[in-house]
């Protein structure tokens, strides 16, 4: 049996639906299930926020980018293709650092993601 239904919901696809088509422009621009569609647009990348407390200095942020990352606000991003090492070695490297970490949060792509990804664009616009 198939169901075909339609949503701007991307939370209410991932959890009801097996199947995802992402369309844009009135064509099918991606097929697949939620996870192939991550794996597609993504990989196995996941970003790490690393919360401060107070803005990081320069130093801060020069350390960051040194290791790929970017100041954002309080806070430093890094994109980690490969989170149970990666992760390690940057909190080890901040600590080496002395970087004020306040708390920190991984995030994996969802299916708003790939579609951000996909068409340049939110569903707003």
């Amino acid at each position: 049996v198939t169901v075909i239904y339609t949503t701007h919901y991307m939370e209410e696809a991932e959890r009801l639906c097996n199947r995802i088509a992402i369309i844009d422009a009135g064509r099918i621009i991606a097929l697949g299930t939620r996870d192939e569609l991550v794996k597609q647009s993504f990989g196995t990348r996941c970003e790490l926020a690393i919360h401060c407390d107070g803005d990081p200095g320069a130093e801060q942020t020069r350390w960051a980018e040194g290791r790929g990352g970017k100041r954002d606000g309080a806070s430093l991003r890094f994109t980690v293709a490969d989170p149970a090492a990666e992760v390690a070695e940057i909190l080890q490297a901040a600590r080496d650092a002395k970087v004020p970490i306040r708390d920190l949060a991984l995030t994996a792509p969802n299916l708003e993601s790939v579609f951000l990804h996909l068409t340049g664009r939110e569903l707003r616009e």
